[in-house]
């Protein structure tokens, strides 16, 4: 027996009541939200001023607008992005995983995150999942943190760009922003040598309005 499917087929009324609005929503708003963007930053004059200019009153209202309705509905209108909302409760007390670098003398010192570009040194953190009591495999991540850092901080002493974060425009793209810790940037304030790596288990409570440490344990700790 032969199942034949006529692609010809209409779409019947409730079919088509369901496809037209996801055709709306992703394809001709877009655009239209688009088009209309280019369209009217296209009316507005060098050196334009709201106060004497209407197309650029325009223009500014319908980017808040469309702002706005991409932000609130969580709809991607490019140029305009959605806003992400991540809520969750945060209890009384939690704790984290803090990894530090000693130098020659023995004292503890911060990593520059830049050292494991193009990998986030956050994603990496999160690999060095300590609760897995895996300690054979978190110590294997950890020698490999240690070279990287190692080579960052030579650049460093050397006066070179540390890590190797690159684009495909090269300095015709956006400059880069760091949220995490970038120490070595001073140059007068780097540590000789990374002689070895720390993984720390932080505890911390929440008393009032205000949080702190509780106790500090060592996980583990590599280097030569």
């Amino acid at each position: 027996m032969r199942l034949l499917i006529d692609y010809r087929a209409p779409i019947r009324g409730r079919e088509r009541g369901l496809v037209m609005p996801t055709i709306y929503l992703s394809i001709i708003l877009p655009t239209l939200a688009f088009a209309g963007f280019v369209v009217l930053a296209s009316l507005v004059g060098k050196g334009d001023r709201p106060a004497f200019s209407a197309p650029l009153r325009v223009f500014i209202c319908y980017v808040v607008a469309v702002s706005m309705y991409a932000g609130l509905s969580g709809r991607d209108l490019w140029p305009f992005a959605a806003w992400r909302y991540v809520a969750y409760a945060v209890g009384d007390t939690g704790g984290f995983t803090k990894l530090v670098g000693l130098d020659e003398t023995g004292r503890e010192v911060p990593l520059d995150t830049r050292t494991l570009e193009p990998l986030e040194f956050a994603a990496v953190m999160g690999d060095l999942d300590w609760t897995t009591k895996d300690i054979a495999r978190i110590n294997g991540m950890m020698r490999f943190i240690l070279k990287r850092t190692q080579e960052g901080l030579a650049h460093a002493h050397e006066g070179r760009r540390v890590g190797e974060f690159s684009r495909l425009l090269g300095r015709f793209a956006a400059p880069v922003f760091h949220v995490a810790v970038t120490p070595w940037s001073d140059r007068d304030h780097l540590p000789n040598r990374i002689e070895q790596l720390r993984l720390y288990a932080v505890y911390w409570q929440a008393t009032g309005e205000e949080a702190h440490i509780v106790k500090q344990e060592l996980i583990t700790s590599v280097g030569p």
